[in-house]
């Protein structure tokens, strides 16, 4: 399902959120099934550099029931990174046992839009000029 996801960090604010002072936050909307769906998580940082921030929600909570979720920024390249990892062990199962049939882990990787678009017009153009 296509989407668009918003992604920022902040060094203050998250206590209440997410027990930690820095945090960051995710919030994607989609359409499923004609009507729109807004999915807002917030993640405390483990970590914030002059090159990288890290963050993650907690692989023993309670939710999500399947997957807990590791977020890296790059600020030298401006990339984000993100990897789901399968929780692991009782209680995580999910209902028939519907979390053991995903991936132990799974990457993914926000695109800046416009910058993506720079990328594949380069690409085309330059797979036009060998032809």
């Amino acid at each position: 399902i296509p989407s668009v996801t918003d992604f920022a960090c902040y060094r203050r604010g998250g206590a209440l959120l997410v027990n930690s002072d820095a945090y960051c936050i995710a919030a994607t909307a989609q359409i499923i099934y004609g009507e729109p769906n807004v999915d807002v998580t917030y993640y405390p940082v483990l970590s914030w550099s002059k090159t990288r921030i890290v963050a993650a929600d907690s692989p023993t909570g309670a939710f999500p029931i399947c997957i807990w979720s590791e977020i890296t920024v790059n600020l030298a390249d401006k990339t984000v990174s993100l990897t789901d990892h399968r929780k692991l062990g009782k209680g995580h199962e999910g209902f028939n046992n519907t979390c053991l049939e995903l991936p132990l882990t799974q990457n993914y990787h926000l695109i800046d839009e416009v910058s993506e678009r720079v990328r594949r017009a380069l690409r085309d153009g330059s797979k036009k000029n060998k032809e």
